[in-house]
Order: C-alpha cells, then sequence, then structure tokens
C-alpha cells in the first residue's frame, strides 16, 4: 500500500530511469495525497508513467529514497527477502573475521540500511526514516537469522537530525554486551566498544589494509595518521614493527590505544601525540619506511570539493616528504564526492611538489562486504593508494 504519489517534473526522470535509488526535492514537480515522511510513494513520470516505488521524507533534501523500480509491495516479506539476499552473498565470501558489514545500504539494494555484525552482536544505522519506522520487521528477521545476543541501534545524530528521526542509541533486542566485545581479523584481535566506538564501533572497511600492513611491516617504522583506536598501529606491533608512532586529535582514543598496547608488551615501540594530523605531518622530522594517512572524511558536500582536494593535497604532500626513499605511504579517502579519478590527479600534484619520484603499487577499494551499487556511484565511498616513494 502507497501513501502518496511524487510526480518528477519534466526530463527530471533521468536518473531513476538508470535505477539511481534517490530522488532529490529540485526534481519534484508536485507531491499528491499529502504523505508523511516514512511514508510509502510512488514515484512517477511528467506524463504519470510509474517509474519506483520508495520511502519519502519532507523533511530531507533526498525526498524519496528508491527501493524498488517494480510495482511490488514493500512489505515485511520484501525486507526478508533483500536482507536474506545481503546474507547469503556474504556466505560465499569466506571473510575470516568473526566480524563484517551484513548490509551495505544501497550496495545491498537496501538504501539507507547498514548492519555491521561482531560475534554474536548486531550494530544498525538507519540513515532513512522510513526503514526507522520499520525497524521491528528488520530487527525480527535479524533475530531469526543471526539469533543475537543484541541488537543495538547506532544511528549517528546528524542523520537523526536530518530525516527527523527522533530517537537516541537504544538497545533494540537482547541485553547490552557490547561494553568489551572482540572483533577477530585471523590471529589478531581488537578490542571494541559498539556503545561507544565510532560508527558502529570499528573500521570494518580498513580490513585489507590492515591485511597488507601485516605482511610489510616487519622491522620498519611505522606512522599511523588519524590513528583512532589504532587497529592498524596494533596490526603492525603484532607484524614485527622496529617502532610505531600514532597520531590523533583524540586523547581519549589514544588513552585507549595506550592501555592496549601495554597489555601486549609494546610500549616501548610505540609512541603517540595528540595532535591535529594536518599540523603534526608538517613539523615532524623523522623518516618512516611506512606511512598511513587515514583522514575522516572531508568532503561531505559537492560544493566542498576544491577546499578538501587541497586538503588532501596538503596531508599528502608533507607524507611524502618524510617518507624514507624506498619506503611506502598508504593513502585513504572516504569521501564518496572524490573519485578515485579526482584523488589520483592529488596525488600527483602533491608528488609533483615534492619532486619526488611516487608509484602507484597498489589501488585499494572497498571490502567485499562493503559492495558497489553500480547504478548508485555514490555507495563507492572508500578508495586508496599504496605508493612506492623513491
Amino acid at each position: 500500500m502507497t501513501n502518496g504519489i511524487v510526480q518528477l517534473k519534466k526530463d527530471r526522470d533521468k536518473s531513476i530511469r538508470a535505477y539511481h535509488p534517490w530522488i532529490f526535492s529540485g526534481a519534484v514537480q508536485v507531491v499528491l495525497h499529502a504523505p508523511q515522511t516514512g511514508d510509502i510513494v510512488d514515484v512517477i513520470d511528467a506524463s504519470g508513467k510509474f517509474l519506483g516505488r520508495g520511502f519519502y521524507n519532507n523533511s530531507s533534501s533526498i525526498v524519496v529514497r528508491v527501493h524498488t523500480f517494480e510495482d511490488i509491495p514493500l512489505d515485511e516479506e520484501y525486507f526478508r527477502h533483500r536482507i536474506h539476499a545481503a546474507v547469503e552473498y556474504r556466505k560465499k565470501l569466506g571473510i575470516n573475521s568473526n566480524s563484517m558489514r551484513v548490509v551495505n545500504g544501497s550496495g545491498d539494494f537496501i538504501p539507507g540500511l547498514i548492519i555491521d555484525k561482531y560475534g554474536d552482536t548486531l550494530a544498525i544505522q538507519f540513515n532513512s526514516a522510513g526503514l526507522y519506522m520499520r525497524k521491528d520487521i528488520i530487527v525480527k528477521y535479524l533475530v531469526e537469522e543471526f539469533n543475537p545476543s543484541c541488537v543495538y541501534d547506532r544511528t549517528d545524530e546528524k542523520t537523526r537530525a536530518e530525516e527527523n528521526i527522533n530517537a537516541t542509541d537504544q538497545l533494540l533486542y537482547g541485553s547490552e554486551n557490547s561494553e568489551s566485545l572482540t572483533v577477530m581479523e585471523g590471529d589478531m584481535s581488537f578490542p571494541i566498544s559498539v556503545v561507544h566506538g565510532q560508527k558502529t564501533g570499528f573500521y570494518l572497511d580498513l580490513r585489507s589494509v590492515r591485511n597488507r600492513i601485516r605482511t610489510m611491516a616487519k622491522n620498519k617504522s611505522i606512522l599511523n595518521l588519524f590513528c583512532y583506536t589504532g587497529s592498524i598501529s596494533l596490526t603492525a606491533l603484532s607484524a614485527g614493527a622496529s617502532s610505531v608512532a600514532s597520531v590523533d586529535s583524540s586523547q581519549s582514543v589514544l588513552d585507549m590505544l595506550n592501555a592496549e598496547i601495554e597489555k601486549r608488551g609494546f610500549t616501548e615501540k610505540h609512541r603517540s601525540t595528540c595532535d591535529n594530523a594536518f599540523e603534526f605531518v608538517r613539523k615532524e622530522q623523522e623518516l618512516f619506511d611506512i606511512i598511513i594517512v587515514d583522514p575522516p572524511p572531508l568532503c561531505k558536500k559537492k560544493m566542498h570539493v576544491d577546499k578538501s582536494s587541497r586538503a588532501y593535497k596538503d596531508v599528502n604532500m608533507h607524507a611524502f616528504k618524510i617518507a624514507k626513499t624506498g619506503g611506502f605511504v598508504i593513502t585513504l579517502c572516504c569521501s564518496h564526492h572524490i573519485s578515485m579519478d579526482l584523488f589520483k590527479k592529488i596525488i600527483f600534484a602533491a608528488a609533483k611538489d615534492t619532486c619526488k619520484n611516487v608509484r602507484i603499487a597498489e589501488t585499494i577499494g572497498q571490502e567485499p562486504d562493503h559492495p558497489v551499487n553500480v547504478y548508485h556511484p555514490e555507495s563507492e565511498y572508500f578508495k586508496g593508494l599504496l605508493l612506492y616513494i623513491e
């Protein structure tokens, strides 16, 4: 059952005809039957032809998130089918970890829904008011599929405000055991908090970077910029790095990292610095064998691309200057407005200004449990380069 109709302006239906799931307010000619936020609506073209069906939100710049381009109901069975398909896909990946992303939004054709699994705990981000209003359906299926001890809502405050979701972090199912969870990747363990950690508790999208560090770190000096709780630092030390320097602007996360490093007996090989990494890399004099540059998303709006590009260039340029000859820089970008093509151009400009020879040894993309919807390029947010510096 639908509660309204969203009719698009003439010649503003190109993206939905190409199966893009977002309808922006500027493309809308008229909204009929007064749907409310979270209601199911049909999207039609200027002539009245059906184009898709999704959730309406008059508080968001994305007024409709389209879930199907067929005339089928968005009911409990539909969401069970879509989540089941996402789960079955993960079973085929052979990920050597007790933790993974179970649903990756539009990458799994459920725009607005993120579900991460940490052992027997599930953490959800509802980036759509329509999905949040149907959280009971989603949680019901997850309980049947995973039999979790805990299902937690980790929708961030900014998204709640943008989507007009009136809720706070909350336990959706089970008993709270998320204060002391352990993520396992191979023989590596990482303590996390689903309740207090960033995102849903851990950076699952850095799995391949951690695996790469395991193969490269032995007897190497490593600088980890924007380290957060230091999963890469811990990986490097466990893999035999001669020294690791971790830099982050949050003393609280560095305290957590230092406590874990002390517990594992790596204190003498590690130094942590609470500083703005952009400033730190400008004044650092030590040279490093491997430098990880992993800033937070610097470009959250398209209008900020130029400014963000300059920031990415600056931090990478200074990283190149303190990389040893024959060393590596792993540079990452999690801003979907910065394409891989643009990111490479930024790196070219940074290398040119240092007059160093820089090779791209490897391109880094999203983890297979973070799939990209080919019809929705915005779902490809994560990208990186392994660079060899001469």
